[in-house]
Protein backbone atom coordinates (compact mmCIF):
# COMPACT_ATOMS: atom_id res chain seq x y z
CA UNK A 1 0.00 0.00 0.00
CA UNK A 2 1.25 3.43 -0.88
CA UNK A 3 0.19 6.21 1.50
CA UNK A 4 1.85 9.43 0.36
CA UNK A 5 0.77 12.76 1.76
CA UNK A 6 -1.84 13.59 4.35
CA UNK A 7 -4.81 11.30 4.77
CA UNK A 8 -7.99 12.36 3.00
CA UNK A 9 -10.41 13.95 5.45
CA UNK A 10 -14.03 13.00 5.14
CA UNK A 11 -17.01 15.32 5.20
CA UNK A 12 -17.88 13.86 8.58
CA UNK A 13 -14.75 15.38 10.14
CA UNK A 14 -15.62 18.82 8.81
CA UNK A 15 -19.25 18.51 9.88
CA UNK A 16 -18.25 17.44 13.40
CA UNK A 17 -15.84 20.37 13.73
CA UNK A 18 -18.47 22.88 12.66
CA UNK A 19 -21.14 21.42 14.94
CA UNK A 20 -18.82 21.40 17.95
CA UNK A 21 -17.76 24.99 17.30
CA UNK A 22 -21.40 26.05 17.14
CA UNK A 23 -22.41 24.12 20.26
CA UNK A 24 -19.48 25.54 22.22
CA UNK A 25 -19.14 28.97 20.57
CA UNK A 26 -22.73 30.17 20.95
CA UNK A 27 -23.00 29.40 24.70
CA UNK A 28 -19.56 30.95 25.36
CA UNK A 29 -20.56 34.06 23.39
CA UNK A 30 -23.89 34.30 25.26
CA UNK A 31 -22.15 33.83 28.62
CA UNK A 32 -19.52 36.50 27.93
CA UNK A 33 -22.16 38.87 26.59
CA UNK A 34 -24.30 38.36 29.70
CA UNK A 35 -21.28 38.68 31.98
CA UNK A 36 -20.15 42.01 30.49
CA UNK A 37 -23.65 43.45 30.10
CA UNK A 38 -23.52 43.68 26.31
CA UNK A 39 -20.02 45.14 26.11
CA UNK A 40 -18.67 41.92 24.58
CA UNK A 41 -20.96 42.34 21.58
CA UNK A 42 -19.62 45.86 20.98
CA UNK A 43 -16.06 44.56 21.31
CA UNK A 44 -16.81 41.96 18.63
CA UNK A 45 -18.27 44.68 16.38
CA UNK A 46 -15.14 46.82 16.93
CA UNK A 47 -12.87 43.84 16.13
CA UNK A 48 -14.83 43.19 12.93
CA UNK A 49 -14.50 46.88 12.02
CA UNK A 50 -10.73 46.77 12.54
CA UNK A 51 -10.57 43.63 10.39
CA UNK A 52 -12.55 45.30 7.59
CA UNK A 53 -10.29 48.36 7.81
CA UNK A 54 -7.23 46.09 7.57
CA UNK A 55 -8.67 44.37 4.50
CA UNK A 56 -9.40 47.73 2.90
CA UNK A 57 -5.85 48.90 3.67
CA UNK A 58 -4.36 45.74 2.14
CA UNK A 59 -6.33 46.05 -1.09
CA UNK A 60 -5.62 49.78 -1.32
CA UNK A 61 -1.88 49.79 -0.55
CA UNK A 62 -0.42 46.40 0.30
CA UNK A 63 -1.30 44.59 -2.88
CA UNK A 64 0.12 47.29 -5.14
CA UNK A 65 3.28 47.49 -2.99
CA UNK A 66 3.74 43.73 -3.30
CA UNK A 67 3.45 43.95 -7.08
CA UNK A 68 5.85 46.91 -7.27
CA UNK A 69 8.56 45.16 -5.27
CA UNK A 70 8.25 41.76 -6.99
CA UNK A 71 11.32 42.43 -9.17
CA UNK A 72 13.44 43.46 -6.19
CA UNK A 73 12.38 40.35 -4.28
CA UNK A 74 13.33 38.16 -7.24
CA UNK A 75 16.77 39.78 -7.47
CA UNK A 76 17.34 39.33 -3.74
CA UNK A 77 16.35 35.66 -3.89
CA UNK A 78 18.71 35.11 -6.83
CA UNK A 79 21.55 36.89 -5.01
CA UNK A 80 21.00 34.79 -1.87
CA UNK A 81 20.88 31.62 -3.95
CA UNK A 82 24.09 32.47 -5.79
CA UNK A 83 25.89 33.24 -2.50
CA UNK A 84 24.78 29.91 -1.12
CA UNK A 85 26.42 28.01 -3.99
CA UNK A 86 29.76 29.83 -4.05
CA UNK A 87 32.73 27.48 -4.25
CA UNK A 88 34.53 26.88 -0.94
CA UNK A 89 37.83 28.17 -2.37
CA UNK A 90 39.03 30.99 -4.56
CA UNK A 91 41.58 30.27 -7.27
CA UNK A 92 43.06 33.78 -7.55
CA UNK A 93 46.57 33.26 -8.94
CA UNK A 94 45.70 30.38 -11.14
CA UNK A 95 46.49 27.98 -8.31
CA UNK A 96 44.29 25.02 -7.79
CA UNK A 97 43.36 24.05 -4.23
CA UNK A 98 44.99 20.60 -4.45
Amino acid sequence: MDHNGAPHSSGRDTYLTIVLCIFVGIPVFAFLNLLTGGLFLWMMVAAAGIGIFGLFHYFLWGRSFTQKTAGEREEEEFRALSEEYDPPYRAEDGELPW
